[in-house]
Protein backbone atom coordinates (compact mmCIF):
# COMPACT_ATOMS: atom_id res chain seq x y z
CA UNK A 1 0.00 0.00 0.00
CA UNK A 2 1.58 3.16 -0.98
CA UNK A 3 1.95 6.33 1.48
CA UNK A 4 -0.83 8.27 -0.80
CA UNK A 5 -3.57 5.37 0.08
CA UNK A 6 -2.48 5.55 3.55
CA UNK A 7 -3.27 9.17 3.74
CA UNK A 8 -6.29 8.97 2.21
CA UNK A 9 -7.39 5.96 4.62
CA UNK A 10 -6.20 8.08 7.57
CA UNK A 11 -8.52 10.68 5.98
CA UNK A 12 -11.41 8.64 5.36
CA UNK A 13 -11.38 7.55 9.01
CA UNK A 14 -10.87 10.66 10.49
CA UNK A 15 -13.88 12.68 8.73
CA UNK A 16 -16.96 10.26 8.92
CA UNK A 17 -16.77 11.10 13.00
CA UNK A 18 -15.93 14.97 12.03
CA UNK A 19 -19.17 14.91 10.03
CA UNK A 20 -20.99 13.46 12.85
CA UNK A 21 -19.40 15.99 15.18
CA UNK A 22 -19.75 19.11 13.25
CA UNK A 23 -23.44 18.09 11.80
CA UNK A 24 -24.95 17.57 15.93
CA UNK A 25 -22.74 21.19 17.07
CA UNK A 26 -24.33 23.01 14.31
CA UNK A 27 -27.73 21.62 14.38
CA UNK A 28 -27.61 22.13 18.18
CA UNK A 29 -26.13 26.14 16.87
CA UNK A 30 -29.76 26.75 15.46
CA UNK A 31 -31.64 25.70 17.95
CA UNK A 32 -30.06 27.78 20.22
CA UNK A 33 -29.45 30.76 18.06
CA UNK A 34 -25.67 30.60 19.14
CA UNK A 35 -22.98 28.87 19.34
CA UNK A 36 -21.98 27.61 23.19
CA UNK A 37 -18.38 28.11 24.30
CA UNK A 38 -18.46 24.68 24.43
CA UNK A 39 -19.38 23.84 20.99
CA UNK A 40 -17.25 26.43 20.05
CA UNK A 41 -14.10 25.04 21.33
CA UNK A 42 -15.06 21.53 20.42
CA UNK A 43 -15.23 22.54 16.91
CA UNK A 44 -11.66 24.45 17.17
CA UNK A 45 -9.99 21.57 18.87
CA UNK A 46 -11.58 19.03 16.29
CA UNK A 47 -9.76 21.08 13.21
CA UNK A 48 -6.74 21.62 15.38
CA UNK A 49 -6.69 18.00 16.07
CA UNK A 50 -6.92 16.88 11.93
CA UNK A 51 -4.69 20.60 10.48
CA UNK A 52 -2.18 18.37 12.80
CA UNK A 53 -2.79 15.34 10.90
CA UNK A 54 -2.82 17.19 7.83
CA UNK A 55 0.85 18.40 8.30
CA UNK A 56 2.21 15.35 9.24
CA UNK A 57 0.83 13.69 6.23
CA UNK A 58 2.24 16.68 4.23
CA UNK A 59 -1.33 17.08 2.51
CA UNK A 60 -2.15 20.08 1.16
CA UNK A 61 -6.67 20.36 2.06
CA UNK A 62 -6.20 23.55 3.96
CA UNK A 63 -9.53 24.05 2.41
CA UNK A 64 -11.45 21.19 4.23
CA UNK A 65 -9.90 21.53 7.28
CA UNK A 66 -10.58 25.91 8.20
CA UNK A 67 -13.85 25.69 5.71
CA UNK A 68 -15.42 26.21 8.99
CA UNK A 69 -13.14 28.95 10.66
CA UNK A 70 -15.63 31.67 9.10
CA UNK A 71 -18.38 30.27 11.08
CA UNK A 72 -15.90 31.09 14.27
CA UNK A 73 -16.14 34.90 13.43
CA UNK A 74 -20.04 34.37 12.69
CA UNK A 75 -20.66 32.50 16.29
CA UNK A 76 -18.24 35.54 17.88
CA UNK A 77 -19.73 38.42 16.06
CA UNK A 78 -23.16 37.03 15.44
CA UNK A 79 -24.94 39.84 17.34
CA UNK A 80 -22.87 42.69 16.26
CA UNK A 81 -23.24 41.66 12.91
CA UNK A 82 -27.09 41.99 13.84
CA UNK A 83 -26.93 45.05 14.60
CA UNK A 84 -25.33 46.35 11.91
CA UNK A 85 -26.30 49.01 9.07
CA UNK A 86 -25.81 46.08 6.66
CA UNK A 87 -27.57 43.72 8.65
CA UNK A 88 -30.62 45.91 8.35
CA UNK A 89 -30.15 46.74 4.69
CA UNK A 90 -32.18 46.28 1.66
CA UNK A 91 -29.63 43.77 0.37
CA UNK A 92 -27.93 42.70 3.67
CA UNK A 93 -28.75 39.32 3.58
CA UNK A 94 -26.60 39.16 0.10
CA UNK A 95 -23.73 41.15 1.33
CA UNK A 96 -23.00 39.56 4.62
CA UNK A 97 -23.50 35.78 2.56
CA UNK A 98 -21.60 37.01 0.09
CA UNK A 99 -18.30 38.47 2.39
CA UNK A 100 -18.42 35.31 4.49
CA UNK A 101 -18.08 32.92 1.45
CA UNK A 102 -15.91 34.57 -0.51
CA UNK A 103 -13.60 35.11 2.88
CA UNK A 104 -12.94 31.59 3.09
CA UNK A 105 -11.74 31.07 -0.68
CA UNK A 106 -8.32 32.87 1.19
CA UNK A 107 -8.08 28.89 2.46
CA UNK A 108 -8.24 27.41 -0.83
CA UNK A 109 -4.70 30.28 -1.37
CA UNK A 110 -2.98 28.28 1.21
CA UNK A 111 -3.85 24.65 -0.56
CA UNK A 112 -2.34 26.44 -4.24
CA UNK A 113 0.19 29.05 -3.58
CA UNK A 114 -1.73 31.43 -5.82
CA UNK A 115 -2.08 35.08 -5.86
CA UNK A 116 -4.15 36.41 -3.18
CA UNK A 117 -5.73 39.21 -5.46
CA UNK A 118 -6.14 37.28 -8.56
CA UNK A 119 -7.65 34.35 -6.82
CA UNK A 120 -10.17 36.82 -4.66
CA UNK A 121 -10.81 38.45 -7.97
CA UNK A 122 -11.58 35.05 -10.21
CA UNK A 123 -14.17 33.69 -7.54
CA UNK A 124 -16.28 36.98 -7.07
CA UNK A 125 -18.62 35.85 -9.66
CA UNK A 126 -19.07 32.42 -8.64
CA UNK A 127 -19.85 33.52 -4.70
CA UNK A 128 -22.43 36.35 -6.03
CA UNK A 129 -24.35 34.01 -7.15
CA UNK A 130 -24.31 31.81 -4.58
CA UNK A 131 -25.08 34.41 -2.49
CA UNK A 132 -28.23 35.57 -4.52
CA UNK A 133 -29.29 32.03 -3.97
CA UNK A 134 -29.15 31.92 -0.46
CA UNK A 135 -30.88 35.16 -0.51
CA UNK A 136 -33.99 34.10 -1.93
CA UNK A 137 -34.65 30.54 -0.58
CA UNK A 138 -33.83 31.41 3.27
CA UNK A 139 -36.55 34.59 2.82
CA UNK A 140 -38.87 32.49 1.79
CA UNK A 141 -38.82 29.00 3.62
CA UNK A 142 -37.95 27.90 6.74
CA UNK A 143 -34.85 25.46 6.19
CA UNK A 144 -33.86 22.91 8.65
CA UNK A 145 -30.04 22.54 9.37
CA UNK A 146 -30.35 19.22 8.18
CA UNK A 147 -31.21 20.00 4.79
CA UNK A 148 -28.94 23.01 4.60
CA UNK A 149 -26.52 20.39 5.53
CA UNK A 150 -27.60 17.89 2.63
CA UNK A 151 -28.56 20.43 0.28
CA UNK A 152 -25.07 22.10 0.43
CA UNK A 153 -23.11 18.38 0.76
CA UNK A 154 -24.88 17.15 -2.69
CA UNK A 155 -23.93 20.81 -4.40
CA UNK A 156 -19.94 20.18 -3.25
CA UNK A 157 -20.11 15.98 -4.32
CA UNK A 158 -21.32 17.26 -7.67
CA UNK A 159 -19.58 20.59 -9.06
CA UNK A 160 -16.01 20.74 -6.75
CA UNK A 161 -12.70 20.76 -8.90
CA UNK A 162 -14.71 21.09 -12.48
CA UNK A 163 -17.17 17.97 -11.53
CA UNK A 164 -14.15 16.10 -10.44
CA UNK A 165 -16.40 13.19 -7.84
CA UNK A 166 -18.36 12.52 -10.78
CA UNK A 167 -15.65 11.75 -12.88
CA UNK A 168 -13.71 9.77 -10.27
CA UNK A 169 -17.32 7.82 -10.06
CA UNK A 170 -17.57 6.54 -13.71
CA UNK A 171 -13.45 6.17 -13.67
CA UNK A 172 -14.10 3.54 -10.46
CA UNK A 173 -16.86 1.79 -12.27
CA UNK A 174 -14.89 1.22 -15.27
CA UNK A 175 -12.24 -0.64 -12.70
CA UNK A 176 -10.10 2.14 -11.69
CA UNK A 177 -8.90 1.26 -8.44
CA UNK A 178 -6.86 4.90 -7.78
CA UNK A 179 -10.37 7.04 -8.54
CA UNK A 180 -12.36 4.34 -6.44
CA UNK A 181 -9.73 5.39 -3.60
CA UNK A 182 -10.26 9.03 -4.61
CA UNK A 183 -13.75 9.06 -4.25
CA UNK A 184 -14.70 6.90 -1.30
CA UNK A 185 -12.03 9.28 1.31
CA UNK A 186 -12.26 12.29 -0.42
CA UNK A 187 -15.63 12.66 -0.80
CA UNK A 188 -16.44 12.96 2.86
CA UNK A 189 -14.91 16.33 3.01
CA UNK A 190 -16.06 17.85 0.26
CA UNK A 191 -19.44 17.18 1.30
CA UNK A 192 -18.50 18.84 4.78
CA UNK A 193 -17.03 22.06 3.11
CA UNK A 194 -19.96 22.77 0.72
CA UNK A 195 -22.38 21.83 4.00
CA UNK A 196 -20.79 24.92 6.03
CA UNK A 197 -21.08 27.24 2.96
CA UNK A 198 -24.73 27.04 3.75
CA UNK A 199 -24.59 26.79 7.47
CA UNK A 200 -23.02 29.82 7.97
CA UNK A 201 -26.00 32.06 6.79
CA UNK A 202 -27.82 30.04 8.11
CA UNK A 203 -26.82 30.66 11.65
CA UNK A 204 -26.71 34.26 10.83
CA UNK A 205 -30.50 34.39 9.47
CA UNK A 206 -31.39 31.80 11.68
CA UNK A 207 -34.65 34.24 13.34
CA UNK A 208 -35.55 35.69 10.14
CA UNK A 209 -36.10 32.05 8.84
CA UNK A 210 -37.32 29.87 11.73
CA UNK A 211 -41.27 31.86 11.21
CA UNK A 212 -41.43 30.81 8.00
CA UNK A 213 -43.35 28.11 5.87
CA UNK A 214 -41.57 25.52 6.48
CA UNK A 215 -39.25 24.12 3.58
CA UNK A 216 -40.45 20.53 1.84
CA UNK A 217 -38.69 18.16 -0.66
CA UNK A 218 -39.76 19.93 -3.40
CA UNK A 219 -38.27 23.04 -1.68
CA UNK A 220 -35.27 21.43 -1.15
CA UNK A 221 -34.81 20.42 -4.72
CA UNK A 222 -35.68 23.54 -6.30
CA UNK A 223 -32.76 25.06 -3.75
CA UNK A 224 -30.57 22.18 -5.23
CA UNK A 225 -31.17 23.03 -8.64
CA UNK A 226 -30.86 26.79 -8.16
CA UNK A 227 -27.63 26.27 -6.23
CA UNK A 228 -25.78 24.63 -9.14
CA UNK A 229 -27.03 26.43 -12.13
CA UNK A 230 -26.85 29.91 -10.73
CA UNK A 231 -23.16 30.41 -9.03
CA UNK A 232 -21.83 28.94 -12.46
CA UNK A 233 -23.96 31.01 -14.47
CA UNK A 234 -22.79 33.72 -12.38
CA UNK A 235 -19.05 32.73 -12.40
CA UNK A 236 -19.60 32.24 -16.47
CA UNK A 237 -20.63 36.25 -17.00
CA UNK A 238 -18.05 37.69 -14.41
CA UNK A 239 -15.14 35.61 -16.34
CA UNK A 240 -16.72 36.89 -19.76
CA UNK A 241 -16.50 40.80 -17.68
CA UNK A 242 -12.93 40.19 -16.65
CA UNK A 243 -11.96 38.99 -19.81
CA UNK A 244 -13.62 42.02 -21.62
CA UNK A 245 -11.93 44.20 -19.45
CA UNK A 246 -8.30 42.63 -19.99
CA UNK A 247 -8.17 41.30 -16.86
CA UNK A 248 -5.29 38.21 -16.52
CA UNK A 249 -5.87 35.64 -14.02
CA UNK A 250 -4.54 32.71 -15.89
CA UNK A 251 -3.12 30.01 -13.70
CA UNK A 252 -5.65 30.73 -10.73
CA UNK A 253 -7.37 28.03 -9.73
Amino acid sequence: MTAQEITLILLGLVSIPTIMALYWIFKESTEKSCLSSGMLWAIILTYAGISFLALRAESRFFSALFVAYPLFLVTVFRERIRKSRLFSSRFGVFWITFLFLWFEEIFVILDHQDPEIAHMIFYVGFYAGLALVVRYFYQRWSFSFGQVFTVGGMLGLLIEQEFLLPKYFFQALSGNRDAFMALIFTAPFIFIVYSLYLATPLLIFYEETRDKKKATKRHMLLFYVAIVIMPLLSWGIWDGIITGLGIDLTGVI
